[in-house]
C-alpha cells in the first residue's frame, strides 16, 4: 500500500524532536567508532542504535488514530536512523504485528531515493553503494503483470539409429514457473515425437497449467488445466480439470515431498468414432524431489485420475549439473489406462536422455 511522504514540515519537526533528546539517545555517526556508556556495574557496553526518541515516536504513532500515520512514521525513522531499521521493524512487529506486512510493503513502494536496504525482510539487497555519497534505487517489486520473476527450465532429447533398422526420436519439455506474493504460476508442455522405418510410431503432446495459493506453510489450494494429444493413445485429445487441496509433507533443503487430491471432470473425444463424453472424475498426485549433492538430484512424479477407469503417469528423473544452468537428465516414464479404447495397449513406456537448461 503506497502512502504520501510526510510533508517538510512534518519531517523537520520529527527531526528536531529526535536532535532535542538526551545525548545518550542519539543515534551513532556510521563512519565514527561505536558510542559507549558505562553501566551501573562499571561495564562498557555499546549503546543501542534505536535512539528513545525514535522508539517513542513509533510507540505514539501506533497509538495514535489507530496507527494511521504508522506507515510515514516508520519511514520517516528508518530515514533518519537507517542502522536501526531491524530494530525498527521488530518494534513494529512486537507493538502492531497485524501491521508489519503493510508497513513493509509501504516502504517497498515508497520508491524514497533515500530508501535504505530491505535485507532484513527480503532475500536481496534493495540499495547497494553507487560510489561516494551516492545510493541507488531498489528495483521496483514483482506485481502480477510485470515479466520480471519467472524461472523455469527447457530440455532437449533425441536419437537416430541407421542401418538395418531406420528409427529416429526426438522429445522436449518446458516449464515455467512464477510465485506472486501467495501464488504460484505453474506450466508445463512436453512432446515426443518418433518414428520408424518412415512411420510414425510416437506423436504425443502434453500441456498442463497449475494455479496453487497458500493457505498455510505446508497446505495450499490447487486448480489445474491439463490438455493432452496423442493419437496413439484411442483418442483424439483429453482435456481435464480438477481443484483441490495440497499438502507439502516434507519441506527441507535436501527433501521436499507433496501431495494433491481434488474431484475434476474429463472431455475425452475418441479417435475410432470422434464422439465426445465427459466424465466425473478424482485427481491424485505425488511430487517427491531429492538433493543427493549438489550436482544430483533425484526426482518421482505420479499423477493418477480416475473417471471410471485409471489413468496413472510416473516419472522418474536422475539430472545431473554439468554448470550452473547446463544439466543432464535420465528419465524414465510410465502411462497406464486400465480402460483403453479397443486395438490400445494399456501399458506405455518412455525412457529419455536429454540436456536441460535452467533459467
Amino acid at each position: 500500500m503506497a502512502y504520501a511522504r510526510p510533508g517538510a514540515v512534518a519531517y523537520a519537526l520529527a527531526l528536531a524532536s529526535l536532535w532535542a533528546a538526551p545525548a545518550d539517545a542519539q543515534r551513532p555517526v556510521a563512519t565514527e567508532p561505536a558510542v559507549t556508556v558505562e553501566a551501573p556495574a562499571g561495564e562498557v557496553q555499546p549503546a543501542p542504535k534505536l535512539p528513545d526518541a525514535v522508539r517513542r515516536m513509533i510507540e505514539s504513532a501506533v497509538e495514535l488514530e489507530s496507527g494511521t500515520h504508522l506507515n510515514a512514521t516508520v519511514q520517516l525513522a528508518i530515514e533518519a536512523v537507517p542502522e536501526a531499521r531491524e530494530e525498527i521493524l521488530a518494534l513494529v512487529a512486537e507493538r502492531a504485528p497485524g501491521r508489519l506486512a503493510e508497513v513493509t510493503a509501504a516502504l517497498d513502494s515508497s520508491g524514497a531515493p533515500d530508501a535504505v536496504a530491505v535485507s532484513a525482510v527480503t532475500p536481496e539487497p534493495a540499495v547497494q553503494a553507487a560510489g561516494a555519497g551516492t545510493i541507488e534505487a531498489a528495483e521496483p517489486p514483482v506485481t502480477f503483470w510485470s515479466m520480471r520473476g519467472f524461472a523455469g527450465k527447457f530440455a532437449l532429447g533425441g536419437s537416430r539409429n541407421t542401418g538395418n533398422t531406420e528409427e529416429e526420436a526426438i522429445n522436449a519439455a518446458l516449464e515455467l514457473k512464477r510465485k506472486h506474493g501467495r501464488w504460484t504460476y505453474d506450466f508445463d508442455a512436453g512432446f515426443d515425437f518418433q518414428t520408424s522405418e518412415g512411420d510414425t510410431i510416437k506423436q504425443r503432446l502434453d500441456t498442463a497449467l497449475e494455479v496453487n495459493f497458500d493457505i498455510a506453510k505446508r497446505f495450499y489450494t490447487f486448480s489445474k488445466v491439463q490438455y493432452e494429444d496423442d493419437r496413439f493413445s484411442g483418442f483424439q485429445y483429453r482435456l481435464t480439470g480438477s481443484a483441490g487441496l495440497g499438502w507439502r509433507v516434507l519441506i527441507g533443503e535436501k527433501v521436499n515431498w507433496s501431495l494433491e487430491a481434488g474431484p475434476g471432470v474429463r472431455y475425452d473425444v475418441r479417435l475410432d468414432t470422434g464422439e465426445g463424453q465427459t466424465l466425473l472424475a478424482a485427481r491424485t498426485s505425488s511430487d517427491f524431489a531429492w538433493k543427493i549433492s549438489d550436482s544430483a538430484l533425484f526426482e518421482q512424479d505420479t499423477e493418477a485420475v480416475i473417471d471410471g477407469g485409471t489413468n496413472v503417469v510416473s516419472t522418474t528423473a536422475l539430472k545431473l549439473k554439468v554448470t550452473e544452468r547446463w544439466s543432464g537428465q535420465l528419465s524414465y516414464e510410465v502411462r497406464l489406462n486400465t480402460d483403453p479404447p479397443p486395438d490400445t495397449e494399456d501399458l506405455d513406456t518412455t525412457a529419455r536422455a536429454a540436456i536441460v537448461y535452467d533459467f
